[in-house]
């Protein structure tokens, strides 16, 4: 599109928020829902953009939406320890 970065950067953050309140809301609903308001718990996927130890990058969606169960991934040490994967987000 040719964007200044501002702009950009702009668009694609009103995207992000766009999508966590999607999941908010569908969280928000479910809870709310005779059906599944004592029986469900949605777990999703925190994201596994980050290179660690370079960087990280924060939890993304659906994950970062209210009401829903976030989990990374682990990786296991040549010494046989649990540590979080270099890929998993924070």
């Amino acid at each position: 599109m040719g964007l200044p970065a501002e702009a950009a950067t702009s668009i694609a953050l009103e995207q992000y928020r766009a999508n966590v309140n999607l999941f908010s809301s569908l969280t928000f609903l479910l809870a709310r829902s005779s059906s599944f308001a004592q029986a469900a718990i949605i777990v999703a996927t925190l994201g596994y953009e980050s290179h660690r130890p370079s960087y990280e990058i924060a939890v993304a969606p659906p994950a970062a939406g209210d009401g829903m169960v976030s989990v990374g991934a682990l990786q296991r040490s040549a010494a046989g320890n649990l540590s979080i994967a270099s890929f998993s987000n924070t």
